[in-house]
């Protein structure tokens, strides 16, 4: 009896597949095709679209422009002392480098504006 007890528990019949098992793992195949399909044809509708296009017609991005009603809030970062190092004088202002943030205070918009002035000595 315990024997036939381990033959049931251990045996070859325990380690068989069912008929209806032997496509399982075929299934994740063809899934993974055809999402693999959709989005080939995806990218090629996209290209078709493109290449149709005009090239002039950029996308249309909102790079950099924040809008401009929103308050400005500048400051401006000086360096500590605009005297040139080697002591011929003051520096002269060339330029200056100009960074927009968008910035949230709870349910408030603004854009911090910070300049960054750019010196050099005209002498040295």
């Amino acid at each position: 009896m315990l024997g036939e007890l381990r033959r049931d528990k251990f045996g070859s019949k325990s380690e068989k597949l069912r008929p209806d098992q032997y496509h399982l793992p075929l299934e994740d195949v063809e899934i993974a095709q055809g999402i693999l399909d959709a989005a080939q044809e995806r990218v090629e509708k996209v290209i078709q679209g493109r290449s149709q296009s005009d090239p002039d017609q950029g996308s249309h991005r909102n790079r950099g422009c924040l809008p401009a009603h929103l308050p400005r809030v500048e400051r401006s970062i000086e360096p500590a002392s605009t005297v040139c190092p080697c002591g011929c004088g003051a520096m002269t202002k060339i330029g200056e480098d100009v960074s927009k943030r968008l910035d949230v205070i709870r349910a408030q918009w603004r854009v911090l504006v910070t300049r960054r002035p750019k010196y050099f000595c005209r002498r040295c």
